[in-house]
């Protein structure tokens, strides 16, 4: 899933385009996918 997300939905393959690393893009772009994951697990109530 979160290979996914890195490649599909976040800017992860410009950075590597712009010359960053694997390690340091990674690094850049796991607070997004940690956010999406995190949303998308928590617990619907009656009012969401």
């Amino acid at each position: 899933m979160q290979t996914y997300l890195r490649h599909n939905m976040t800017d992860y393959d410009t950075l590597l385009l712009m010359g960053l690393n694997k390690d340091a893009a990674r690094k850049r772009v796991q607070p997004r996918i940690n956010a999406m994951i995190a949303h998308w697990s928590r617990k619907r109530t009656i009012d969401d």
